[in-house]
């Protein structure tokens, strides 16, 4: 019976295995999907006959440029992250293990960007209102005694990480800039995913506005 019991618990295992190599296997796939959107054709300026032509090929990219990072952003809607196994700077673990059964708020952040600092009052109104309804971890590319310094002087009720830069690169393989907010369902499955912000006080109103909505559906 006991072998029974062995072989049964050796299979579970196998199984478990497999379907984490294949989750994996799937949103690195995805990912390499995802990032043929952004790549474009090179052209010098040599390569045109004239100022004006120049300018208007500069204007018609910058369009081109906002609406790939759209449809790079979307891409990512639907995908489960992969797993991850990160420190704190209060020496919490954090995994996807430990944020399954609520939605995730995921910032990525340094203390001298100016619109990733300027929307911190926006997230901490967002931790008022939701508490322990939602995991909140912010993804610092700092050391942590940076952060830690940081935080002296500006309050933010979030999990912080330190020494980012890495996670969000290589594992996670979000090609955004700063800020990069992504919001997670209870499944740790993207449904929301957005970079940059406003500089100055609006940003508290911009990232409440954009990110309430996604809680609010996921909640009911």
């Amino acid at each position: 019976m006991k072998k029974v019991i062995s072989g049964f618990i050796l299979v579970l295992g196998i199984l478990f295995n497999l379907s984490f190599i294949s989750a994996q296997n799937h949103y690195y796939n995805s990912v390499e999907e995802c990032e043929t959107i952004l790549k474009t054709e090179k052209r010098t300026k040599a390569d045109f006959s004239n100022l004006e032509e120049l300018n208007k090929k500069f204007d018609n990219d910058a369009d081109s440029i906002q609406e790939k990072m759209l449809k790079y952003e979307q891409c990512f809607i639907g995908l489960e992250i992969p797993a991850f196994d990160e420190l704190s700077i209060h020496n919490i673990e954090v995994t996807k293990s430990s944020i399954l059964g609520k939605p995730t708020i995921m910032n990525f952040w340094y203390s001298t960007c100016p619109p990733c600092v300027a929307e911190i009052p926006g997230f901490n109104k967002i931790v008022e209102k939701y508490g322990d309804k939602v995991n909140y971890l912010a993804f610092g590319n700092e050391n942590q005694y940076e952060i830690e310094e940081f935080l002296m002087d500006q309050s933010w009720s979030f999990i912080h990480i330190p020494n980012s830069e890495n996670i969000k690169r290589n594992t996670f393989r979000f090609g955004l800039g700063y800020p990069t907010t992504v919001v997670l369902n209870a499944k740790a499955e993207i449904i929301e995913i957005f970079a940059g912000g406003l500089t100055d006080e609006r940003a508290i109103q911009q990232i409440q506005d954009k990110i309430i909505p996604v809680i609010e559906k996921e909640l009911k």
